[in-house]
């Protein structure tokens, strides 16, 4: 670099401004150099955004390595996802997957590995260096890595990596059964150190927790909202445990701008069966898998407007806690046409891909988001359930729509998010506002970042005083038959 300058006025663009632009220009300007950085958006947005700025020595796996390309073909549906390729037919792309698939071997990731932990660490290192210079305005934490894990298969790949871990002095720590509630989903935790270990706060702080939504149109359900509590990280949970997170006897109030509704508590154990069934349909759940005493403040009368362009106020008083959220309705785009074709790749006689098309109107940016299941079943959001319109803002646009499949099912990379001929589909399709389509793309997200090549996301939330989601929906229920 010192070769070019003979003198400090030489001026540099560097377009791009994530993470290898900035440190770019960080260090060009150490050197004398005039330096501008050009970026088509917000620069806390795009890679740099999904990669939440960890660097972190433990991630020392290369991301060829046994397992990923299965793990990779469930990124790629999602383009929110950490290893998201737009589908394309590109020589120069297909010439890169193959010699990806070659190196995704044992003997590359031994290879790699204490190559990888070496440039770790120096990043690491070099970030310090950059943090001391910058002071006080660079925010760095050095908290370590929370991992998160559903089953027992990445149970084992997480204490696999926290050994090989150990081997290049890094400190882990393993913790199990761990209970978190976050929006009635139960998961367990897995403790591995990237910087240095985090130890939770032992304050016993609790935080309410609001999933709550307000609909209109074909489909629709009457207001409710889910309160709930959150209990000590370190704890163990049970079903029995469930029932006493719901919060009981508070009081809950929607406005719609017109009259304020005083919603109604409602638990299903109080319930007789035919009218604990009807509720649990339309809360969108399983009778079966609700084996805990499940509450819900409910506007039982359905009294409230309910109509796109409304804005709709919550405010909830527990005790001398007060939770407040807003949000709106906006107005509904529906979807043009449906059309079924047969699987990519090889075809198979018994399954159908789904595509869409819609009209979407230009000017402002609309959000989307969506249910599948069959008819008379439960209506599930896939992973990867919303999108926006900045790709294709008032354009007839056609996409696939994936088939949401339960979390509780396992994983079948042949049939994920594909359609069984000669089933009777029903798709909700909603538009949403701008704060709750950033909740459900972070809180998607966040599930999406588990592994050894996880990113940290914090959940967006438009509550005041309390965690989770006031959210609007304008929406339209169809009603389709797979067929090819």
């Amino acid at each position: 670099i010192e070769s070019f300058l003979s003198d400090n006025t030489m001026n540099v663009t560097i377009v791009g401004g994530g993470i290898i632009g900035l440190c770019a220009a960080y260090y060009l300007q150490q050197k004398g150099f005039q330096v501008t950085v050009i970026d088509k958006g917000n620069i806390s947005n795009g890679t740099s955004f999904g990669n939440a700025g960890y660097v972190a020595p433990s991630h020392f796996i290369p991301l060829a390595s046994p397992g990923i390309i299965s793990q990779g073909l469930r990124w790629m549906l999602s383009s929110s996802s950490p290893f998201y390729i737009k589908p394309r037919l590109d020589i120069g792309l297909m010439k890169w997957g193959y010699h990806f698939w070659k190196s995704a071997t044992a003997e590359h990731v031994r290879q790699s590995g204490p190559v990888l932990n070496e440039i770790n660490r120096l990043s690491r290192e070099l970030t310090i260096q950059m943090k001391h210079h910058l002071g006080n305005s660079f925010q760095m934490q050095e908290i370590g890595c929370l991992m998160l894990y559903e089953s027992e298969k990445t149970e084992k790949h997480e204490i696999e990596l926290a050994e090989a871990a150990k081997k290049f002095q890094l400190e882990t720590k393993m913790k199990y059964s761990i209970g978190l509630l976050i929006l009635a989903a139960l998961t367990s935790w897995v403790l591995t150190g990237c910087e240095s270990p985090y130890v939770p706060p032992s304050d016993n702080t609790v935080e309410y927790v609001v999933e709550g939504f307000v609909e209109a149109g074909e489909g629709s359900m009457p207001t409710y909202v889910i309160l709930t509590k959150s209990i000590p990280f370190l704890s163990e949970i049970s079903a029995d445990t469930y029932s006493e997170l719901f919060v009981r006897n508070a009081l809950v109030r929607v406005s719609d701008g017109q009259q304020t509704v005083v919603l109604t508590e409602i638990c299903l154990q109080d319930l007789p069966q035919e009218v604990r069934e009807t509720v649990v349909r339309q809360l969108g759940l399983e009778l079966d898998s609700v084996s805990f005493d499940y509450c819900v403040y409910y506007d039982v009368l359905d009294q409230l407007t309910r109509e796109q362009g409304r804005t709709y106020e919550l405010n909830v008083l527990v005790d001398d806690h007060v939770i407040t959220a807003t949000t709106t309705i906006p107005g509904f785009v529906p979807i043009h046409s449906f059309r079924y074709t047969e699987l990519p790749g090889e075809p198979v006689d018994t399954m159908a891909r789904l595509w869409v098309r819609l009209d979407d109107p230009p000017g402002d940016l609309n959000f989307y988001r969506y249910f599948t299941g069959q008819k008379g079943g439960q209506l599930l959001a896939p992973l990867g359930s919303v999108v926006d319109d900045s790709f294709f803002d008032g354009q007839s646009f056609e996409f696939p729509l994936t088939k949401a499949e339960s979390r509780n099912t396992d994983f079948n990379l042949d049939t994920y998010g594909f359609y069984f001929v000669g089933d009777t589909m029903q798709i909700k399709w909603a538009t949403i506002d701008k704060p709750h389509y950033d909740f459900w793309l972070t809180y998607e997200f966040a599930i999406f970042s588990q592994g050894p090549f996880s990113s940290y996301t914090r959940t967006k939330s438009n509550v005041e005083g309390a965690l989770g989601i006031w959210g609007g929906y304008a929406v339209g229920l169809y009603e389709t038959v797979v067929d090819k």
